[in-house]
């Protein structure tokens, strides 16, 4: 879905052979930009380059992604990369420095080659076009199987906004955006330091919610665009029921592009939802989702359509959070298998959960029992197969 004030384009610049490479998009003048980074100790410089501009709250003109290189790791380099790119592409659009983000994802430690990206900027920005999210999104992908691309039509005060994102993500991905590079784009008339809020409490639900293998990257960054095209009533406070509807699209839509992402992921084969309930805190109950979302056992057992429930609850144990035995239960799909902190008598795995295992999509139901609430977590994961160790023993070989 176009979104008025940015246009897009990509090509091959020679990173990589024969595949995307280098995308641009450019935005409207009043476009405001919100966004969040890894939060790994060891980032790219792209991240700290983002981060002052945010912090600055600059209009933001350009975009310029690369993939195929993390421009991480690599010293001064890695830096004078950023500076020769940013300035050399400001100088083609005759706009300032200071109003070009960038970022990049590929593999660490190596020079990222930047005399090729500066070469292509001429085909690049003649080739700036409303219509061309897709190749947008296949320019910014590394390992993944293909493009996550998404849109959605809301409102904010009856008025019609759309919102349309795309991401790359395949694997060393889990919470905090790691190994994550998405960009959503809106229409949508708002202040920079509401879309931050608002983006923000999006994220907590969706990229800081699902892990395909617990690993953290350097270059992780998510941006939201917003070009101030729609015409909607400008709002201020985060609470206001006319913003109920927008927030509510754009989690729907990140949290969709996640699936997407983990069902994309390497080697991957089923999507696991952990839903967590009755703990003592929402922080308490996210901390048991992803105890037993990252657990290699659970999830080689996932593989294996193996309703092993034991190493369910093995999980739980070992994230170290309050819960009652007496009460604590465990649905797998709409099965219970464990009731009152024990076996359910009743439960007969040949003619419930082993069938249920074999589907691609499974649903683990936690409750701790140490209080009445429902649902304070919902994290989202995915099995480990053969195909992950291949991909990740063959990443550069």
């Amino acid at each position: 879905m176009e979104i008025a004030g940015v246009k897009f384009a990509a090509l091959n610049c020679g990173i990589k052979q024969d595949k995307l490479d280098l995308m641009l998009a450019q935005f409207v003048v009043g476009t405001v930009c919100a966004g969040a980074f890894s939060t790994s100790y060891i980032v790219s410089p792209t991240i700290g380059w983002d981060k002052n501009l945010l912090k600055q709250q600059i209009n933001p003109k350009a975009l310029l992604v690369n993939s195929g290189n993390a421009n991480s790791f690599t010293g001064q380099h890695g830096h004078e990369a950023i500076t020769q790119t940013t300035k050399k592409l400001a100088a083609a659009l005759n706009i300032s420095q200071e109003e070009v983000l960038v970022s990049s994802t590929g593999v660490i430690g190596e020079k990222l080659p930047y005399d090729k990206i500066i070469a292509h900027y001429p085909g690049l920005i003649s080739g700036l076009n409303a219509k061309n999210y897709a190749v947008a999104a296949e320019a910014i992908m590394t390992t993944d199987t293909a493009p996550k691309l998404r849109s959605v039509t809301t409102d904010i005060s009856g008025q019609q906004v759309k919102i349309t994102s795309f991401a790359k993500g395949a694997g060393m991905a889990a919470p905090n955006l790691a190994t994550v590079l998405s960009y959503s784009f809106t229409d949508a008339v708002i202040g920079q330091d509401l879309l931050q809020q608002i983006f923000a409490e999006a994220l907590e639900e969706s990229f800081n919610a699902f892990t395909i293998d617990g690993d953290m990257s350097t270059n992780d960054t998510a941006l939201i665009f917003a070009t101030q095209q729609a015409g909607n009533k400008e709002l201020h406070d985060i609470n206001a029921i006319e913003l109920e509807n927008f927030k509510a699209a754009l989690k729907k839509l990140l949290q969709q592009i996640c699936d997407d992402i983990v069902l994309g992921g390497e080697g991957v084969s089923k999507l696991c939802k952990i839903y967590v309930s009755g703990a003592k805190s929402k922080k308490s109950a996210k901390n048991v989702a992803m105890a037993v979302a990252n657990s290699p056992l659970v999830k080689t057992a996932l593989h294996g359509s193996d309703p092993n429930w034991g190493r369910i609850v093995m999980a739980v144990g070992k994230a170290k959070e309050q819960l009652n035995l007496e009460k604590f239960s465990l649905d797998i799909g709409e099965f219970n298998v464990v009731k009152n902190g024990e076996l359910n008598e009743n439960y007969d795995e040949s003619n419930s959960t082993g069938p249920y295992m074999q589907g691609e999509l499974i649903e683990y139901f936690i409750d701790l029992g140490v209080t009445q609430e429902k649902q304070q977590a919902l994290v989202t994961s995915c099995d480990l197969s053969r195909g992950y160790i291949e991909i990740n023993a063959d990443y550069r070989t």
